[in-house]
Order: C-alpha cells, then sequence, then structure tokens
C-alpha cells in the first residue's frame, strides 16, 4: 500500500495545552482553543467533569413540541494531528484513539463523534498518569503499530473497538450489566488480539479460561473471578457473560434489575473496576510495552499508577 508522505487532523475535545512534535509526528493546540474550552464547561450540559448529550427538539404527528435525550453529539476541536508516512486517514484516527487512551479521555475528528456522554477533564477512563514523555512515546508506540499492521486494518479497528467499549462502560449513566458487557466485549476483544500471533493451541480457549490465560501472557496477577470455580468449573466471569448473553439474566435479574453480585450481596463495583484496569494494562502491553512496570502493577484500589513509556 502506497504511503503518503503527511497527513494532518484536527481533533477534540481535550481541556488543556498538548503541543508535542517528534520525528513522526506534531500535535499542536488550537489558537482558540481556550474560548472553545471555556464555552464547553460553562455549557449546562457538563456536570462532574462529564459532558451529556443534549436534549433534542421534534415536533410529534399532531404538532405538539417533543423533547427526547439525544445520544450522538459533538464538541469542538481543539488539537490538530500531523503524521508522516501514513496511507490514509484511518491510520490517524487509530494513532488519535490511542491517545485517547493514554490521556484518559474520548478524542475525535468527528463532527459528532461522542454518544451519551463523554468526559471533558483528563485521566477519567483509564487508572494511571503518563507524563509528557509517555504520552510522547505512547503516540509513537501507536505509529509503530500502524506500520507493523498496515496491511491488517482488523487489528487497528480491533483496538479501537477495545478503546471504546471501555470509555463506554465507564459512562455514569451505565448500568451495572451494561458496563459488565462492555468490559468483557473489550477482554474478549484483548484475547482475541493477542490469541492469534501467540497461541500453539488448534482450537480456541473456552470462556471460562480466556482471561486468566490472557493474564499469564503478561505475568499479570490472574483475579479470583476469572478462575474456574465450584461444581460447574466455570468463572465468575464466565457465568456472568453467559447468564447475561444467553439468557438475559444478570445474578438471577432481568437485565437492569440487579447490580453485580446480586442486590443481597453486591460486590460494591470491586470486580467492575479490576475489569477496567486489567484492560489498560492489556493494552499497553498489546501496543508494544508489555515490560513497562505499570503492566504487572497491582489493579485491585482506585490509585493512580504512574505509566512510565519512556
Amino acid at each position: 500500500m502506497a504511503r503518503k508522505n503527511k497527513m494532518s487532523m484536527e481533533f477534540g475535545f481535550y481541556p488543556l495545552g498538548l503541543d508535542l512534535t517528534d520525528t513522526r509526528f506534531s500535535i499542536t493546540s488550537h489558537p482558540d482553543r481556550e474560548k472553545r474550552v471555556s464555552n464547553v464547561r460553562n455549557n449546562s450540559a457538563a456536570i462532574n467533569g462529564w459532558f451529556y448529550a443534549s436534549l433534542m427538539e421534534r415536533r410529534g404527528e399532531s404538532g405538539e413540541i417533543i423533547v427526547p435525550p439525544g445520544r450522538i453529539f459533538g464538541l469542538p476541536r481543539t488539537h490538530m494531528i500531523t503524521i508522516t508516512d501514513v496511507a490514509n486517514e484511518d491510520e490517524v484516527k487509530f494513532v488519535i484513539w490511542c491517545l485517547s487512551f493514554f490521556l484518559g479521555l474520548r478524542l475525535t475528528t468527528e463532527e459528532c463523534g461522542f454518544i451519551d456522554a463523554t468526559p471533558i477533564e483528563r485521566r477519567k477512563l483509564n487508572d494511571f498518569y503518563a507524563g509528557e514523555p509517555s504520552i510522547k512515546a505512547g503516540v509513537n508506540l501507536a505509529i509503530r503499530f500502524v506500520d507493523k499492521h498496515t496491511c491488517d486494518a482488523r487489528s487497528l479497528k480491533r483496538i479501537e473497538a477495545i478503546i471504546h467499549a471501555l470509555f463506554m462502560a465507564q459512562n455514569p449513566q451505565a448500568l451495572c450489566f451494561e458496563r459488565f458487557q462492555y468490559l468483557y466485549m473489550a477482554l474478549d476483544a484483548c484475547y482475541r488480539q493477542v490469541f492469534g500471533p501467540r497461541t500453539k493451541e488448534r482450537h480456541d480457549i473456552n470462556h471460562n479460561k480466556r482471561i486468566e490465560w490472557l493474564c499469564n501472557q503478561f505475568n499479570m496477577v490472574v483475579p479470583p473471578w476469572a478462575t474456574k470455580q465450584g461444581r460447574t468449573m466455570d468463572s465468575l466471569s464466565s457465568t456472568t457473560r453467559n447468564n447475561s448473553i444467553h439468557e438475559g439474566l444478570f445474578f438471577d435479574e432481568p437485565l437492569g434489575f440487579s447490580v453485580f453480585g446480586g442486590n443481597a450481596q453486591p460486590d460494591d463495583d470491586g470486580i467492575i473496576l479490576q475489569m477496567e484496569n486489567i484492560i489498560c494494562r492489556v493494552l499497553v502491553a498489546i501496543l508494544g510495552k508489555p515490560d513497562a512496570k505499570y503492566v504487572t502493577s497491582p489493579y485491585s484500589d482506585r490509585q493512580y499508577v504512574v505509566l512510565d513509556l519512556v
């Protein structure tokens, strides 16, 4: 595939100044960034560091005005990225997805690229702190991943899907079963991305072993909920997945009527948090830094961990 010399795209929304330059890329802040950020922060849809989809007005069949909640919306673009030696816009967009992950908030080039809600503050969607040198290194990881998978668009889209599912799961209005399903999909996509090039097995691994297998690939501690337990020898995660996907039941209740662990003895969100943090660690490894200390760091609490990619 022929590769163009240089391609630039505007993206947003990022509230802070971000100006980075390296061999293959540059990121610059829009001259009007501060005004655009101020307009977003002062909007009534901005609540506790999140921006929610606005109400949309339409007319009913008899002419009355109906205002249902909107779901898809846009925010102003605040920065521009320029990358050399990329083949198309999709490759640039992939790098922006990865930059979203390293910064911990959704970034997009699309006019309406947000669904339901998006954070307007940094580090809402990951559990690590990356300084400017590591952000620069993270962008380079994404560019090298593109170079390696230039004939494998599926891998690029799969990584984007993992990041998107991770982000969607953390919508403050998401119900518990929605969070679990988004995160399980992200973990399963991580497994699919890693399984292909690494495995010597002829057949797929069963769901009750996949997360355990994935953690073992990167020397991560395997959580108890991902190991086989009880008479059925199924993991809690795979059992919950099977019940919700195949039977529409989440801890023995219809979807939306139970929290994780069941209403009598709720899990207090611990497992959901661990799923998020495992996905973040596996993503760093998949993108090319499996030896980063962050990958094997504890993931069972709400403390930010330093991500050093340099």
